[in-house]
């Protein structure tokens, strides 16, 4: 018997990001399901912000790879997809339960709250310091005697 990680994440239906399903803790996919999920829609880019949210209560391998057969079953191309991702050896099915690199829905909050008082200490930074009055600009200084002139002077020695 195992007990599989359960979580929350968004679906974007075929690739479509105008058709976005939200699978959240009161109706979450097994960690298994999320891999048929990202197989059938097209990867972690179309299944994202993914937040483990519990464990569910023990069952079979084999159990849960018929519940996936008869969710995602009833196309043949995804019934294929379910067994080449979990292959069967006789009664027993290879499955992992869990992958630990999923946040849980703790860690997503404090990580919210600290970057929330992140943006409030810089923006209030923003706030208190004065901006820099711009200097006008000096006018060039010339030498004692000298006078500025941008006219070009004549050469002698071209045809007239």
């Amino acid at each position: 018997m195992s007990k599989f990680q359960l979580l929350a994440c968004h679906i974007v239906v075929a690739g479509n990001k105008d058709s976005v399903t939200v699978r959240d803790a009161t109706n979450p996919v097994t960690y298994p399901e999320l891999l048929v999920l990202r197989a059938v829609h097209g990867g972690e880019q179309n299944v994202h912000t993914v937040v483990a949210v519990g464990v569910s209560d023990e069952r079979a391998n084999m159990v849960e790879f018929q519940r996936l057969l008869s969710k995602y079953g009833t196309n043949p191309a995804q019934a294929n997809t379910v067994r080449n991702l979990f292959p069967q050896i006789g009664d027993t099915v290879q499955m992992r339960l869990a992958d630990e690199k999923f946040p849980t829905a703790e860690e997503v909050e404090e990580g919210n709250k600290a970057a929330a008082e992140a943006r409030k200490a810089v923006r209030s930074k923003k706030k208190t310091k004065p901006k820099p009055k711009p200097q006008p600009k000096a006018a060039p200084k010339s030498g004692a005697g000298e006078t500025a002139s941008t006219a070009v002077p004549a050469r002698d020695d071209l045809p007239t």
